[in-house]
């Protein structure tokens, strides 16, 4: 094997550096740690490999079994990377890894150590701090190794009266660094979306009675692997008939039929950034008047939900229209029953709308980031910030309170918007959502 040959990527972006100086910057001391993902093995050969997001959008590292520390003093901060060394034994069987040496030079990193190091090292880059940001609960190997090390710190300080230092999450640090998108990340997020888009009119031009939801989902994965995703941000969701009234359906297995809808929750990731899209239609080609009527309404949510984003928005404000709109939509079709007033009241809308509308999107598909301030507040939205609209209706086929005609149906319509300086932008908006448009596609592709 050839170790001065690289087959990796050697081309590690400076924007990775530039977050761990603004993650740093946001507090005046302190020790994070974050620890890879563990790598998934089957019985013969390792599942596909995904890096824990909040790792990786640190260093753009994406190996299994290391660790990324980040120090901060009041002068200055250190870099360090935990790793495996190279082995040209695993390497055959499991390809090249960058090594102990390449780590220093291509991530800039200040130390490197080998991972069996991290409980004698570890130790001595706690010493002298008050806080330590970790995790803990998310991975039980590696939390214990994190305890071990902060048990040898306690021992080496001897007498000194001092208990173990205390674990900050560093969710809510990391998370106000995420939430506003840099302009390499919303480049990623637009590559995805585009391919994902792709995908979604992929399937309303193909999709036929007869094929199974499998098939539809391997529509879409086809097409935006060939767009430039390398996977799916999340397992995806195809749901016909009844099947859309189960929120998070996964198993994709059954036949499509005519007559029912189908619901596809699916978005493409590039480069760790995903799109979210949900798009509902007819198999068949043609709504019945009960489906479209719940269709309309789910639609008209939406709608003006997306037109009232902007900078300066509470973000409750997206749920607050979503349910007023749809509240009166069922009240209008003789489902609710009562004033707009009353329902509000009592929120009846949660039995038909159990969800909130949307999330942070980015390197995790819920990504992170506070929605409200530590008095309960809604926070504003700001430019950069980057979030789904998902409002949706589910009439659960067995519950005997509403009208027989609308049972089994489940509607949701998604969509990826950005917020920017003068309002906002709809990412997702090439996927068809108007019913006539629908209608059009799907009746061409039966034919």
């Amino acid at each position: 094997m050839q170790y001065e040959k690289y087959m990796l990527n050697t081309n590690i972006p400076k924007y990775f550096k530039q977050r761990r100086q603004q993650l740093v910057d946001s507090i005046d001391e302190g020790v994070f740690v974050f620890p890879s993902v563990q790598e998934g093995k089957g019985a013969v050969i390792n599942y596909l490999y995904r890096q824990d997001s909040s790792f990786y959008y640190l260093s753009g590292f994406d190996e299994a079994d290391a660790c990324i520390v980040i120090v901060k003093t009041k002068n200055q901060h250190k870099f360090i990377v935990f790793a495996q060394d190279r082995d040209p034994k695993k390497e055959l069987w499991d390809g090249e890894r960058y090594g102990l040496k390449r780590i220093k030079e291509i991530f800039s990193a200040d130390e490197v150590y080998h991972l069996s190091d991290l409980e004698h090292e570890l130790p001595k880059v706690l010493s002298g701090h008050q806080h330590v940001y970790y995790s803990y609960g998310k991975d039980e190997y590696f939390d214990k190794r994190v305890f071990t090390a902060l048990e040898n710190l306690r021992k080496v300080q001897g007498r000194s009266g001092k208990g173990l230092l205390t674990l900050k999450d560093p969710v809510e640090v990391l998370g106000e660094l995420r939430v506003i998108k840099k302009a390499e990340e919303i480049e990623k997020i637009k590559h995805a979306c585009k391919a994902s888009v792709a995908g979604h009119n992929a399937i309303l031009s193909q999709a036929k009675p007869g094929i199974t939801e499998r098939q539809v989902e391997a529509i879409f994965e086809y097409t935006i692997k060939m767009n430039g995703c390398s996977r799916t941000g999340y397992s995806s969701i195809v749901a016909s008939g009844a099947n859309a009234t189960c929120l998070h359906y996964v198993r994709n297995s059954n036949e499509l039929k005519a007559g029912d809808l189908c619901l596809v929750d699916a978005g493409g990731e590039h480069d760790y950034y995903s799109a979210d899209i949900t798009r509902t239609f007819p198999v068949s080609g043609k709504f019945s008047q009960e489906q479209k009527e719940i269709y309309e309404v789910v639609l008209k949510a939406q709608k003006a939900t997306i037109s009232a984003l902007k900078p300066g928005v509470p973000y409750e404000n997206n749920y607050k229209i979503s349910c007023e709109v749809m509240t009166q939509g069922l009240i209008d079709l003789g489902i609710l029953q009562g004033s707009l007033e009353e329902n509000l009241e009592k929120m009846t809308i949660k039995k038909f709308f159990p969800h909130n509308i949307g999330h942070w999107l980015g390197v995790d598909i819920h990504d992170v980031g506070m929605y409200s301030d530590e008095k309960g507040n809604s926070r504003s939205l700001q430019d950069g910030m980057f979030l789904t609209v998902e409002p949706g209706l589910y009439f659960n086929p067995e519950d005997d309170s509403y009208p027989e005609q609308y049972k089994g149906i489940g509607v949701r319509i998604e969509d990826d918007i950005l917020i920017t300086a003068d309002g906002h932008e709809n990412l997702t908006a090439g996927v068809p959502k108007e019913v006539e448009e629908i209608e059009a596609i799907r009746q061409e592709a039966i034919k």
